[in-house]
């Protein structure tokens, strides 16, 4: 699968979402569980995922790791 890397623009974390922004402008889904366990992600962070198809038809970040916290910046 294609690495991908992109911003988070938004998390929730009460609720373990939120959506990273790729370079070109895409918006992607992104739940927590697509992080290792004990990772927590913050709106800023820069992320490298995969994207893939959920249950429903739509895309979401798969496979993410922080490459650049925001608190770091």
């Amino acid at each position: 699968m294609d690495k991908h890397q992109g911003t988070i623009v938004r998390w929730v974390s009460g609720r373990g979402f939120g959506f990273v922004e790729q370079p070109d402008g895409t918006q992607t889904f992104c739940h927590i569980s697509a992080f290792a366990p004990g990772t927590q992600p913050d709106a800023g962070d820069t992320i490298e995922f995969t994207i893939a198809r959920a249950p429903d038809g739509r895309f979401q970040a798969k496979d993410a790791r922080i490459i650049a916290s925001a608190e770091a910046a």
